[in-house]
């Protein structure tokens, strides 16, 4: 059975079912990342989170989630990954732009506070 992908983003943060809610002062970076599988054959693109303090996230996750948090890190660089979403429905590259987009607004709408 395939996990569900479901992903908001919004003025706030983004959060989904691989995501667990992040505001956007807490991501250091979001793109496009290739996760190359262990057999070695292709790749699938996935999007990436880097998150600015991943120390303090992992505080508030199971021992499992902070193990497999710090795996994606020392493999693919991100923290977070989010599994291929239909490209019929929306591009990563869409999604990434969106995210860039709204982390942008809501840096500049704590600078402005």
């Amino acid at each position: 059975m395939r996990r569900p992908t479901a992903l908001r983003m919004d003025e706030l943060g983004i959060s989904g079912y691989y995501v667990k809610p992040l505001e956007w002062s807490q991501i250091a970076e979001i793109s496009i990342h290739k996760d190359y599988p262990n057999n070695g054959f292709g790749y699938l693109l996935r999007i990436g989170i880097k998150l600015a303090d991943p120390d303090a996230f992992m505080k508030g996750q199971t021992l499992w989630q902070r193990l497999n948090m710090r795996h994606l890190a020392r493999k693919s660089g991100f923290h977070i990954t989010i599994r291929p979403i239909l490209e019929q429905e929306v591009s990563f590259a869409g999604i990434v732009q969106q995210a860039k987009t709204l982390q942008a607004a809501a840096a500049e709408q704590a600078f402005e506070n």
